[in-house]
């Protein structure tokens, strides 16, 4: 069975100055080149496939027939002197085993060695012109021809290849693998094609190459193509296919998060709420009220995982000021030396000269604080903690970063390192290699949330036995005056007056909220949703003083609310409560730094002291 000749061998007949016609065993055309298709009874394209004796009937008939049989016995070339084509034309006929096939060569008989002499001179310039590494190597991996193509890509300059064997040039590994491609394609007289990558000068270089068996049995033809450039194209399209895919879970594991982190407040807020009023309504010391305390305290621990699941999900509610990053790190140098212990030496560099930045000063806090307690885990018997600022402008995107001005955090240890699997799931909610209980797993996918919700990217760096490098880019900000954070007195009074329209979708949280309020003394109008709350704001004989709603409901958001409430009623206060900011309503989580917020769960004393501020403000 006939199989498509190699590109070298098309390219030997093709550019051949005489006539020359690829023969297969059989005796079907293989391809004619274009000197061949001038005497031939079919056209050129039409003529492969066809038997021998329908193209040119006069090379299927002694003496060529002879010689094209001789030369496939032999596996060497036969020379007829003299043959006459059906135009009377004279040819010498060379038969030559060529690439599984037989090679006709017809060269007119007047001036048979000017034509060879043009043949060679032509195939020199041909060889000399190919930009690709062409060599010719026998079956020991002697290098015995090596073109001048390519110098820039051969492993030595040519001159001092020629002569030389695989395994004086390359790793004994690397010249084993070369010397079976050129023995695999001498054994089958089939081509070989292979993919391999190389290192020349410091730089590496893919090739892909095709070995191909000349007619002498015992050499090689070698045609590597320097395919780098698409090589690292591909890898950048690998690499970016996998960011997006792990940037897709990353925001599908964060909205789940945060829904359970949402409802989980709503009920926190109730538990810890009623406990609170039990507390105040029992008497002191008393075992009743030591229980409703317990209950409290771990409504409290409850509440700080649900705020950790809330940054990582990146729909906590922030309040963003800009502050200085050198300054937040210097603030909290002494507590991060009693937190990271004696035996782990810290090291601060801050070398930022443009470090401001527009982030919440708490969350920016946690987020440090939650990379300096996983670099100290990593140091069981002590090392080095580095934490270090620096101005960062990228020109272009690097690493999941996009270009331009950041300022970058960078927490480094040199402790026992991650490995690639580890590495894969490291900002992964409830991820953890600490024994049990241990760990919640929340504090690398907590340090996430905060960068991702504050505009910024986190990246790491780590290996088995060389330690972890942490850098957290946030976008540089311009100096500016910080705006009041319009935050709740810490010492609320415990009573009021006036009317609270109460907007709450929970029924439980709405009635705890409901209960607080009324014993503080305050008349409350309930609405589970926005419909009820504009039905009593608009009616003209309920007096309204302060709006109170959820930020989060159904059908019409809290903002929406009040919006529409300040249509009928310009001058009423509305305060928010909320598990977490709605991403339309409050700018990507984002809110303004006069809004008036209570984030849940929330205390009896917390709601009261929110309320009271927000009818002082009137």
């Amino acid at each position: 069975m006939s199989h498509p000749p190699a590109r070298p061998a098309l390219a030997l007949l093709e550019h051949a100055p005489f006539a020359a016609v690829l023969v297969a065993a059989d005796g079907t055309v293989l391809h004619l080149n274009h000197a061949a298709s001038g005497l031939a009874a079919l056209p050129g394209p039409g003529a492969a496939g066809r038997p021998l004796a329908d193209v040119l009937p006069f090379l299927a008939a002694e003496p060529a027939a002879g010689a094209l049989r001789r030369a496939a016995e032999q596996g060497s070339p036969v020379t007829v002197p003299e043959v006459r084509s059906s135009a009377g034309d004279r040819f010498e006929l060379i038969a030559a085993p060529l690439d599984g096939a037989v090679a006709l060569y017809l060269c007119p008989c007047k001036g048979a060695d000017d034509a060879l002499r043009a043949s060679e001179a032509e195939m020199r310039a041909l060889v000399e012109a190919i930009s690709d590494v062409l060599l010719v190597l026998d079956r020991e991996g002697t290098y015995c021809k090596v073109a001048p193509s390519a110098p820039d890509r051969l492993a030595r300059p040519a001159g001092e290849l020629v002569g030389r064997r695989l395994h004086e040039v390359f790793p004994a590994e690397r010249a084993d693998e070369f010397l079976a491609l050129v023995r695999r394609a001498l054994d089958t007289r089939q081509r070989v094609d292979a993919e391999y990558s190389m290192e020349i000068r410091g730089e590496t270089y893919w090739f892909a190459t095709t070995v191909a068996p000349l007619p002498d049995h015992d050499r090689v033809v070698w045609l590597a193509r320097d395919v780098t450039v698409r090589h690292r194209q591909e890898e950048a399209l690998r690499e970016s296919g996998e960011m997006l895919r792990q940037a897709q879970k990353m925001e599908a594991v964060g909205r789940l998060a945060g829904g359970i982190a949402h409802d989980f407040n709503n009920l926190l807020t109730v538990i810890r709420g009623n406990a609170e009023m039990l507390i105040q309504d029992l008497p002191a010391g008393s075992s009743q009220s030591e229980d409703a305390d317990e209950v409290r305290r771990a409504a409290d621990r409850a509440a700080e995982l649900t705020r950790q699941l809330l940054a990582f999900s990146r729909r906590q509610v922030v309040q963003p000021r800009t502050v200085s990053l050198n300054r937040v790190v210097g603030d909290l140098d002494k507590m991060l030396r009693r937190i990271i212990g004696e035996d782990v030496e810290l090291a601060t560099e801050l070398e930022a000269r443009e470090d401001t930045v527009r982030v919440d000063p708490g969350q920016l806090e946690q987020m440090l604080l939650n990379l300096a307690v996983n670099a100290r885990d990593a140091l069981p018997s002590g090392g080095t903690i580095r934490i270090a600022t620096e101005d960062v402008e990228l020109s272009a995107p690097g690493a999941g970063v996009p270009a331009g001005r950041w300022v970058a955090l960078t927490v480094a240890d040199t402790g026992c390192g991650m490995d690639a699997e580890v590495l894969e799931r490291i900002f992964d909610p409830f991820f953890t290699t600490k024994e049990q209980g241990k760990g919640t797993g929340l504090g690398l996918s907590t340090v996430y949330g905060i960068a991702r919700q504050s505009g910024g990217h986190v990246t790491v760096r780590s290996a088995p036995g060389e330690g972890s490098t942490f850098r957290v880019f946030l976008p540089r900000a311009a100096e500016e005056q910080e705006a009041h954070d319009g935050s709740a007195p810490a010492a609320p009074p415990p009573a009021g007056t006036g009317t609270v329209l109460l907007v709450e979708d929970a029924d439980a949280v709405r009635a705890f909220a409901a209960r607080v309020l009324a014993r503080c003394g305050y008349r409350v109008v309930e609405a589970r949703d926005g419909r009820e709350a504009l039905e009593a704001a608009l009616r003209p004989d309920e007096a309204i003083d302060l709006v109170l709603t959820d930020v989060v409901m159904p059908e019409m958001s809290g903002a929406e609310l009040a919006r529409r409430i300040r249509v009928a009623r310009p001058g009423v206060p509305v305060a928010y409560m909320t598990g977490y900011a709605d991403e339309d309503v409050m700018r990507h989580g984002q809110l303004p730094a006069d809004t008036l917020l209570l984030q849940k769960p929330f205390t009896a004393e917390a709601l009261a002291a929110l309320v009271r501020d927000a009818l002082q403000r009137r």
